[in-house]
Formats: structure tokens, sequence, C-alpha cells
């Protein structure tokens, strides 16, 4: 009797095609998932460069602007950034964090200074970078500057 071997090698055939198919999924799955982990960590390297930048625009300008208002009006000279009602610096960026407006911006930057304390003697300043998207207003990076102005007090 002959018996023939076309349908278990069909079979093998099925099962190698599937086998196949099932790693292909779970390699694109993990190349989707590392490629939005990129461009978060690209999103939070901007922030946290950023944040930095005004922060130490702000220990520059606290020794010569003692006034709220004055050291708002210097740093916003310094960095670009607009002073809005609320007399916060904001500035606006576009997906490689550069300079743009506020229409074509994908992040921006709020500058709170949170003036002195003066239990401590220390002026504060609060750098958050956030999304202009309103369906994802979350914080990507926030950051808390402290400094103490010696003879402040007196």
């Amino acid at each position: 009797m002959k018996t023939s071997k076309t349908g278990l090698f069909l079979m093998e055939l099925i099962i190698s095609i599937l086998f196949f198919a099932l790693a292909g999924t779970v390699c694109i799955q993990l190349f989707a998932k590392s490629h939005m982990l990129d461009g978060k960590t690209a999103a939070e390297n901007g922030a946290i460069v950023k944040c930095e930048d005004f922060c130490e625009v702000y220990y520059g300008v606290l020794d010569e602007n003692p006034e709220e208002a004055d050291r708002m009006e210097a740093m916003a000279k310094v960095t670009g950034a607009t002073v809005n009602d609320a007399k916060d610096l904001v500035a606006y960026y576009d997906e490689e964090f550069n300079a743009c407006k506020a229409e074509n911006a994908t992040y921006y930057l709020v500058f709170k200074d949170l003036g002195l304390d003066e239990a401590k003697g220390t002026y504060s300043g609060l750098a958050k970078v956030l999304y202009t998207d309103a369906s994802k207003q979350e914080t990507i990076y926030e950051l808390t500057v402290s400094k103490h102005v010696p003879n402040v007090l007196q």
C-alpha cells in the first residue's frame, strides 16, 4: 500500500507558518512599544533641559532684580518667553524642543516665581513642561529651584 505524505507535509507547513506569524506579531509589538518609549524619553530629556535652563536664568536674575515683576521681565528678555496675566513665564516648543509660536507648539513651559520664603531667606521658582494637546494635559517634567539670598531679611 502506498500512502501519501502530502497531507503530513502540508500540516508541517501550516504549523511553521503559524509559528512565524506568531513570532512576527510579538516582534512588531516590541518594536511599536520601543518606539513609543523612545518618543517619551526624548520628550522627558528635552523637558529636563528646558526646565534646567529656566532655573539657571532664575538664579542669575535674582541678585539684580529684587522685585518679582522685574525678575519675570528680565527672565523673559533672556529666554524669549512671554509673561502671561498671572505673571508667569510661558514658552512654547515644537516636537524637537525648538522655540516656536503657540499655534505650532507641541509642548509648553510655565515658570512660576514662588517668591521669598521669609522663614528660610530663600527665593523659589517652579518650572513645568506640559503637552499643548488638551487631551494630554499631563506634566512631562517639573523642577523646583530655591536660592538662598544672604542679607535678604535685613
